[in-house]
């Protein structure tokens, strides 16, 4: 990592100028100018990066993220930053005329061999669409490198090189076996003894590929081998062959090696058809052919066997068969309908006002409504039919409509796929890369009960899937709202069973994704954090499905379940989802934990092994995967979730009506500003507080008994407790109501046995002394007047029973 005065000693070896060279320190002190933000395509990433000691922004997984892995990997690249200051430039707009707007290049870029320079990276789609549009700003030179002008001027006056990148100049295998090299450097250096070994056996080879190559040495991983490709010891084609498939995977002791190798086997001779329009006959047009070659085999006679005949002659000329010549070709001109400008115009106008609202009328309802319209605006012509308005709606932009009729979702899920050969490669490698997600469970599980009802709720599951292997790496059930506390909980469960956590977590935009907590605890252990496109379902997929598959193949043979959505309003209320509701949170995840089993261990789709084999095959080969963390103190405060409603009383703090205690707390002047408090996201008994810049772990009645059970029972008690606010709400109202029910039926009790008083005479005048005689109180006026139970006379005080020596 470079220091201020490391930086200032590099740009003074370069003709910069001034202003140029305080630029460059801005960049280099002040960091980013701005936040990148999603959109409903990119992807947005915070790379940590090693090289600089902390997170670098990407708003493009396809540009900016395959730049940032070719800086880390680069030795020549000694510093780099991520969205530099703004500048404000001046050339040719669109319209034509000369103005001038600001714009933020993408990196600053520090290199030891050519010095900085400044690089913008452009989407190979815009830069087309800007030069097939004739933007003056926009050039492309005879080599065919992308100019920007005014970026150029503006930084040619500051002695600060320029350049744009397209994202088709960057190659996603190599930027997909980047991540694979640059994880491996975190493993301690290889002993010389087994490089010399490795190489000799690779000499003797010549050309070998990484699986056979393990298996000779009986290694027990691959990692050797991906160490020393990354330090060059060994070469390996990593533009063109993937280093996490091993089968397929070829290296050599050098490119001379390996290209003489590679071509006295025959090399690579499959045809890349990824992306490629073939123009080939339909059917019908070699039916066509068929029949036009049997009229001139039997000597038929007529100007249309001449004319083909013709074809035929002329085909042989360009060494075209008899079939290919005789096929029909397509006639010129436009054979589209035309109708008159004012039937356009209307037609238009009715799908816009009908149409594309968030009504969402239904076709033939717009239909109707348009012919009204068209009667209106040109009686002299008449509406198009049915299925000419249906033509005419089916040639307006899917996603145009969409966005009126539905929003942002309902516009991407009618978007089309994006193209294979345009989408980055996905590692396919355990821990490489993991979804995290929640989803409302479409069950209600028995949370409490008193003695009148049983109170239901639906579970929310929060899920980390691996995305290489499809393996489940930890999951968390609650009864509360996504949060926090669910993302910390996975978050453990990973580290527990594993001992690592994914070198990138991929999640969505949910507000307890988009805190500070996942950003810092992620960025603490060096690892990538990624957001999906806007309201795009699509992107997690991967995650999305487990939800699906658990819904479909278990829940809907459960008690309790929601999962048929048809039947909710055709049935009664007693057999209604949530009074048909029979488990509790302990049977529920015991039985999640069976179907993650059963999933792990069966064939999905056109796979040849199961989840549960190719995880465990790719945690062998490449163990360096992921960031390894044990499972400590330290891991255990860092995941536990801030909070400030919390309550301090004189030795103790109240957090959700559990009190908890230290000997810290007692001893320690307790306020808000000097302590902070953590909650346990598992354990409803614990809570932290840092006190004199220490950690204290504090506990509540009840944390003995709690470690004491097993991690199902945990969990079904963390279920009740964290996060179940709203159902003891529900509960203590039961109670309350159940206890105003029980007074009213006292009050008529009491009304039914009559109004009543007792009679206390001369009471000012009745005196504590046991000598008085009160015999004559009787005839005293009355003083007071009590309410209170119905006389009993001629009551027997004896049958009490009261033992005479409890008098007092």
């Amino acid at each position: 990592m470079m220091t201020n005065q490391e930086f200032n000693e590099y740009l003074d070896g370069y003709p910069i100028s001034l202003a140029g060279k305080e630029y460059l320190r801005n960049a280099f002190t002040n960091g980013p100018s701005r936040n990148v933000k999603s959109g409903i395509t990119n992807i947005v990433s915070y790379v940590y990066s090693k090289k600089l000691g902390h997170t670098v922004q990407s708003e493009s997984i396809t540009g900016e993220r395959c730049a940032i892995l070719e800086y880390e990997d680069d030795p020549d690249v000694l510093w780099y930053g991520d969205q530099a200051p703004a500048v404000r430039v001046r050339g040719i707009k669109q319209n034509g005329k000369v103005g001038g707007w600001v714009f933020r290049p993408d990196f600053v870029v520090a290199r030891l061999s050519t010095g900085p320079s400044i690089e913008e990276i452009k989407s190979e789609k815009k830069i087309q669409k800007f030069l097939s549009n004739g933007h003056p700003a926009w050039r492309m030179d005879e080599v065919n490198n992308v100019h920007y002008l005014p970026g150029e001027e503006h930084f040619k006056l500051q002695g600060i090189p320029y350049c744009i990148r397209s994202t088709a100049s960057f190659n996603q295998i190599l930027a997909a076996n980047r991540k694979v090299t640059l994880a491996s450097r975190k493993t301690p250096s290889l002993d010389p003894r087994l490089v010399k070994k490795i190489r000799c056996a690779v000499q003797d080879s010549s050309y070998i590929s990484l699986s056979e190559l393990a298996i000779q040495l009986s290694l027990e991983s691959i990692e050797p081998l991906i160490k020393m490709i990354d330090s060059k010891q060994l070469y390996a084609d990593k533009e063109n062959q993937l280093l996490w498939d091993p089968e397929n995977s070829f290296v050599s002791l050098s490119q001379e090696h390996f290209e003489l190798s590679r071509s006295y086997l025959g090399g690579i001779s499959d045809l890349n058809m990824i992306g490629k329009e073939i123009v080939f006959p339909s059917q019908q047009d070699l039916q066509i052919a068929r029949s036009r070659l049997q009229a001139i085999n039997k000597n038929q006679k007529g100007r249309s066997v001449r004319r083909w005949e013709k074809k035929v002659s002329d085909g042989a000329k360009e060494m075209k068969s008899a079939i290919q010549s005789l096929i029909p070709t397509p006639l010129p001109g436009n054979k589209t309908a035309r109708l008159p400008v004012i039937v356009e115009e209307v037609i238009s106008e009715a799908i816009e006002v009908y149409y594309a609202t968030p009504k969402r009328s239904r076709v033939k309802s717009c239909h109707g409504r348009y012919r009204v319209l068209a009667k209106q605006r040109h009686p002299e012509h008449d509406p198009v039919s049915y299925p000419t308005f249906l033509k005419r709606l089916k040639s307006e932009d899917p996603s145009t409509l969409a966005l009126k009729r539905g929003g942002k979702r309902h516009r991407n899920s009618v978007s089309p796929t994006s193209q294979v050969e345009s989408r980055s490669i996905v590692v396919k490698l355990a821990f490489m890369l993991a979804h995290i997600d929640a989803h409302l469970c479409k069950i209600f599980l028995i949370w409490g009960e008193d003695s009148k009802n049983s109170f239901t709720r639906r579970p929310w599951l929060t899920l980390m899937i691996d995305r290489g292997t499809s393996q489940v790496l930890g999951y968390h059930l609650t009864f509360g709202n996504p949060s926090r506390l669910s993302l910390g909980a996975v978050l453990r469960d990973c580290v527990r069973r594993f001992g690592k956590l994914p070198e990138e977590i991929f999640v969505d935009h949910g507000p307890e994704n988009t805190s500070a907590y996942l950003a810092d605890v992620v960025a603490g252990y060096e690892g990538d954090l990624s957001f999906r496109p806007v309201a795009q379902s699509k992107s997690g997929s991967e995650v999305e499905r487990i939800f699906k598959e658990f819904m479909d193949s278990w829940l809907d043979q459960r008690p309790g379940n929601m999962v048929q959505k048809a039947y909710v309003r055709g049935i009664d209320g007693k057999f209604s989802a949530s009074e048909q509701a029979l488990m509790r949170p302990e049977q529920f995840i015991a039985e999640f934990d069976q179907f993650l089993a059963w999933r792990a261990n069966k064939l999905r789709g056109a796979k040849t092994v199961t989840a549960e084999q190719s995880f465990s095959d790719s945690v062998q080969a490449y163990p360096f995967i992921g960031k390894k963390i044990a499972y400590d103190e330290k891991f255990v405060i860092e995941t536990a979730v801030d909070t400030k409603d919390y309550t301090i009383g004189s030795n103790d703090v109240k957090i959700n009506a559990l009190r908890y205690s230290h000997p810290a707390l007692a001893q320690a002047k307790l306020k808000k500003s000097l302590i902070d408090i953590r909650i346990d996201p598992e354990n409803p008994y614990v809570a932290y507080a840092r006190v004199e810049n220490r950690w204290v772990v504090c506990t509540a009645t009840g944390v003995v008994e709690f470690n004491g059970k097993t991690l199902q029972s945990k969990r079904a008690e963390a279920m009740r407790i964290i996060g179940a606010g709203p159902l003891r709400q529900a509960a203590q109202e039961s109670a309350a109501e159940e206890l105003a029910i029980l007074l009213l039926s006292a009050d008529k009790v009491l009304e039914a046995n009559g109004t009543f008083y007792i009679e206390v005479v001369g009471a000012e005048d009745v005196q504590s002394d046991d000598s008085v005689d009160n015999s004559s109180a009787a005839s005293q006026p009355v003083a007071q007047k009590f309410k209170g139970f119905p006389v009993v006379e001629n009551f027997d005080f004896k049958s009490l029973n009261i033992n005479q020596g409890d008098e007092e």
